[in-house]
């Protein structure tokens, strides 16, 4: 789909692993345009992420956490994309609750890019790598619990950017 750009999943660099990567479907045409961060409307991402939030805290139970999650267009997307079979669509399917939870908010955030997986890398080598990212994203998660974890992390890179570029205006 043409709108993957728009939602986050492009990395900035050309010919990067994505046109390789196990989500099968991803246009070329995607990979070419890469996102580029001055074209982020950042006043509406950061009303997006910050109802996101307000909704998480919210949710009552870790089942409303996801299914508030698997509502937001870039998760679904995302995972609709992955194809059956790839080492990525394996070890989703093997993720834990908490597991989930921490890398459906990195897509959220626009990160998904960074959970993708080469199809030659071998299967041992993918799952250390998916396994480090998920301890990483645990750090993350409580080191920036105080913003409000990934979600409120983001939030905030994204309102000093904002006011580092109106105060150079």
């Amino acid at each position: 789909p043409s709108h993957l750009a728009e939602l986050g999943f492009c990395p900035r660099v050309k010919g990067s692993r994505l046109q390789s990567s196990p989500v099968a479907t991803w246009n070329s045409s995607v990979v070419t345009h890469a996102h580029e961060e001055d074209e982020l409307d950042r006043t509406l991402e950061i009303k997006m992420l910050s109802d996101l939030m307000e909704s998480l805290r919210l949710a009552s139970s870790p089942h409303q956490h996801h299914e508030i999650l698997d509502r937001q267009e870039r998760v679904k997307t995302f995972v609709a994309a992955m194809r059956p079979g790839s080492h990525l669509a394996e070890l989703w399917r093997q993720l834990g609750q908490d597991e989930a939870y921490l890398l459906k908010c990195i897509v959220a955030v626009r990160q998904g890019h960074a959970l993708l997986i080469p199809d030659e890398m071998p299967l041992e080598e993918a799952e250390t790598g998916f396994r480090r990212l998920i301890e990483l994203a645990r750090f993350l998660e409580s080191f920036y619990d105080v913003y409000g974890g990934v979600l409120g992390y983001q939030i905030t890179v994204l309102q000093l950017m904002e006011d580092a570029i109106r105060a150079k205006a």
